[in-house]
This record gives C-alpha cells, structure tokens and sequence, in this order.
C-alpha cells in the first residue's frame, strides 16, 4: 500500500481536477489500503479468532470480549461505515426533493431538453436511492447480528464456527 499520504494526495488531486481517471485512480488505491487493513485486522486476530471457533464447536459460553472479536470480523466493516456515514441525513432530503420534484410533473415532458433534465434527477434519485439501501442495510446487518450473537443455538454455534473458519481461510475478513 502506497503511504496513508500518498492516497490523501491522489484523493486531493481527484477533486482538485474532477477527472473520472483521476477518481478511478484514487478509488482502485483506497480498495487496495482497505484491503491491506483487512488484512492487518485478520492477522492481529487470527489466534485469538481461533480459540474462539473451538469454543464455538464446543458450544462453550462467550465471554463479551469474544463475542466482540466475532462482531469484529462479522459485521465491523458495517459499524464503522454506518458510524463514519454524516450524509444519511442529507442524502434521505435530497431524495424527498426529487421525489417531490418528479412527483410534480403533471405529465411526460415534452422538449427534449426537459426530458434530459428529467432523466438527470431521475438517474440521482437512482444513485442515492442506492446509497441510502446500502447504508440501511449495513445498520440491519449490524443489527440482527447483536441480536443473534446474544443466545446463540448449539447448531447456530457451530454454523457460526463454520463461518469464521471460511473467513479465517479467505484473503478478506
């Protein structure tokens, strides 16, 4: 991984050039940095993760701090985007705004031009429907798996244990 630097560079030059090159740039090395950190978290854990599949096999109670290593490497990439995340708020308005804006339109536009600005708050009402999917979803997985790590089954143990093992064997957590 280049430097933590060398990525804030390429992130201030995409922006400072607003170029989609320069943005697929700065996206493929932030996916690699992601990665690698991963890959540091998984490595850090390993041991301990593997202690934690055999009591989970035995289906021997979790202590709290083993039941965070398992949320760790289940659903911590979900709970730190959802808690770094400022834009839901904004993203849930300017979604209302289009709705409301297409929802106003008394009926098919009829130049061109207006069919074109049609589209375009058609297509970012497609983007940030997506965005805002994504980051509900990420808080319900984070979600039921508090719920489902609290009591676990002798048979959701073991699924849990199967889980991690195939975690533990991946290149990604």
């Amino acid at each position: 991984m280049d430097s933590l630097a060398s990525i804030g560079h390429l992130i201030r030059d995409a922006v400072v050039n607003t170029s989609a090159d320069k943005f697929s740039e700065a996206g493929m090395e932030l996916v690699q940095a992601r990665d690698q950190i991963n890959a540091e978290v998984k490595e850090h854990t390993a041991k301990a993760m593997k202690s934690v599949i055999q009591k989970l096999e035995r289906n021997q109670t979790l202590s709290a701090e083993e039941k965070d290593l398992i949320r760790l490497w289940i659903v911590g990439d979900a709970e730190a985007f959802t808690k770094n995340e400022s834009d839901f708020q904004e993203w849930l308005e300017e979604f209302r705004r289009l709705g409301e804006a297409i929802a106003n339109m008394d009926r098919m536009p009829d130049s061109i031009s207006e069919m074109l600005d049609l589209e375009g708050s058609l297509e970012e009402a497609v983007r940030l429907a997506g965005d805002l999917q994504f980051f509900l979803e990420e808080k319900e997985r984070v979600t039921h798996f508090l719920q489902a790590i609290q009591n676990l089954s002798e048979s959701e143990a073991k699924m849990m244990a199967d889980i991690l093992k195939e975690k533990l064997s991946s290149p990604e957590i």
